[in-house]
């Protein structure tokens, strides 16, 4: 697979896991209130636009766009970067960027 096609489905996938954090965070504040919410009147339309819209650009321009900005070293030999980065950190390095746009969301939610 070519580059871009790779950082759109790592994007992608960002984007879906930032709104099952946000699924799973809500779950006991909708149960707590259920009977509330079909009282709701809901005045602010723009804001919730806004709460769906905004965090997943800002998580995709935090974490592909930090990638983009990493700066390059010069090496003398490629052999090293060859692998690619190993470990388990590397499975785990988005994860706040995911808490970062849920928290973005709640923050609008909250607004």
């Amino acid at each position: 697979m070519n580059r871009w096609w790779m950082a759109w489905l790592r994007g992608l996938s960002l984007v879906i896991a930032m709104w099952i954090v946000v699924a799973l965070a809500s779950i006991v504040p909708v149960w707590l209130r259920l009977g509330e919410w079909s009282t709701v009147k809901w005045t602010t339309w723009p804001w919730l636009i806004a709460a769906a819209a905004v965090p997943p650009i800002v998580l995709v321009a935090m974490t592909i766009g930090a990638d983009a900005r990493v700066p390059r070293l010069r090496l003398p030999t490629v052999a090293p970067l060859v692998l690619g980065p190993r470990g388990t950190r590397t499975y785990f390095r988005d994860v706040p960027g995911v808490l970062r746009g849920a928290a973005l969301c709640f923050a609008f939610a909250a607004l």
